[in-house]
């Protein structure tokens, strides 16, 4: 009696282990998906590129400011300092750059790109960035302990694998349509409740948005909101339907690999 009792008690426990095993397994594969595709466009230059080409954004860069003695100035960049500004931020974000700043030089003067708010802005960033490679190291660990466990317990996992995926599944696709859906209908309130998740301190939510007066004391030729000119709003949105687009295939097929398996003869526990 007591033997039947252990059995059961295991059988219990087993049953709710491949139950959080399943679902870790596919929250896991989101998050790796989302880093998938993230980490490899923004270390793209031929994505900045497409994206400024789409937004125009070299002419918009320009800008004209006032020197000490009153004398009036104006920058124009070029393609190849667009170019140069873009590697820079990839170095920053990505390679261990030790700082975004690139300068310009018109007339023997040499002027700084970006803004003190948008240094501070990007360092922000950069700790994210960190943060998330911390996260895809941690579910890439989480998923081949998970595919250990899928082996070790194949004989009774697959016969409830689809079911539970399906369910998970159901609910990531249904969040992540809502979301689309929020993007495409209104992108700024989108935008800002974006922000305010990711940077939950005010300060850096503030930094987060780029008026013509910056939140800081600035050079007077500074243009404050040249972040915000080179990496168009549309940016994130092509980036994040990306994502939104490899979520829905990977999950799907993920969802149909486990539908066959769990077609199959069910078997007695254990």
């Amino acid at each position: 009696m007591r033997l039947l009792s252990e059995r059961k008690a295991c059988q219990t426990i087993f049953a709710f282990l491949d139950q959080a095993v399943i679902v870790l397994t596919l929250l896991a594969l989101v998050l790796t998906v989302a880093g998938a595709v993230l980490l490899p466009v923004t270390a793209s230059p031929a994505y900045y590129a497409a994206e400024y080409a789409r937004a125009d954004t070299l002419p918009k860069l320009a800008h004209s400011f006032r020197d000490p003695d009153g004398g009036v100035h104006r920058i124009e960049y070029t393609a190849e300092e667009l170019d140069a500004v873009t590697g820079s931020l990839i170095r920053y974000l990505l390679y261990g750059g030790k700082t975004l700043q690139v300068t310009v030089e018109r007339d023997g003067e040499v002027y700084e790109v970006f803004s003190e708010q948008a240094l501070r802005h990007m360092a922000d960033v950069k700790k994210l960035y960190a943060g998330g490679v911390a996260v895809l190291t941690g579910t890439a660990i989480a998923l081949v302990l998970c595919a250990g466990y899928f082996v070790w317990r194949r004989k009774h996992i697959t016969r409830k694998w689809f079911r539970t995926t399906l369910i998970v599944y159901a609910a990531v696709l249904g969040l992540l349509s809502l979301i689309v859906l929020f993007v495409l209908i209104d992108w700024n309130d989108a935008f800002v409740l974006f922000h305010r998740l990711i940077f939950p301190s005010e300060a850096q939510f503030r930094d987060a948005f780029f008026a013509v007066k910056s939140n800081y004391p600035e050079k007077y030729y500074i243009d404050n909101q040249f972040l915000v000119k080179m990496l168009d709003p549309g940016l994130f949105r092509d980036a994040g339907l990306l994502v939104a687009g490899a979520e829905a295939l990977v999950l799907t097929t993920y969802t149909l690999i486990a539908r066959r398996f769990s077609r199959r003869k069910e078997r007695p526990d254990a």
